[in-house]
């Protein structure tokens, strides 16, 4: 959690059923961003939903190497980690530029203006760091659970 003191680690934490839950003491007016890493796994996806999975995410590559080594058939096995960060409505106490701050995820996408401004519709402008450096042209989407793909 990023507050107006700055980093503090959050160990205090509970999984029940697919969330992750804590309890934070803090002022409600102290509290600016969250952040979470979870440990990185492997999933087994069926293979035509990775098929359609690769395709829809532009790796036309990775698909046609699956295709050409006789795999498209088999299940597609992915190694991910889940990174997320959220803005909490900032106060007095958190600079307006909260935002933008890094919370060191390997993989981060930092806007570049204020999120509270975007629109349905509209463009954001982020950069995407990797290890902490920037990768350009790298392709980002949005999504949410229930729209089929992202």
């Amino acid at each position: 959690m990023i507050d107006k003191y700055g980093h503090q680690n959050i160990t205090d934490y509970a999984i029940t059923g697919d969330a992750l839950i804590t309890n934070v003491k803090a002022e409600a007016s102290d509290a600016c961003m969250s952040a979470i890493a979870l440990k990185p796994r492997y999933i087994e996806i069926e293979s035509e939903r990775f098929n359609e999975y690769l395709k829809d995410e532009g790796a036309g590559e990775a698909l046609s190497r699956r295709r050409a080594s006789d795999q498209a058939s088999l299940p597609g096995r992915e190694y991910y980690t889940k990174l997320a960060k959220v803005v909490v409505q900032p106060s007095k106490a958190c600079s307006q530029d909260t935002f933008a701050k890094l919370v060191g995820h390997e993989l981060e996408i930092v806007p570049q203006d204020d999120p509270r401004r975007w629109t349905a519709g509209g463009t954001a402008a982020v950069i995407v760091l990797l290890r902490g450096k920037p990768a350009p042209g790298v392709r980002v989407s949005s999504g949410y659970e229930g729209i089929g793909h992202h």
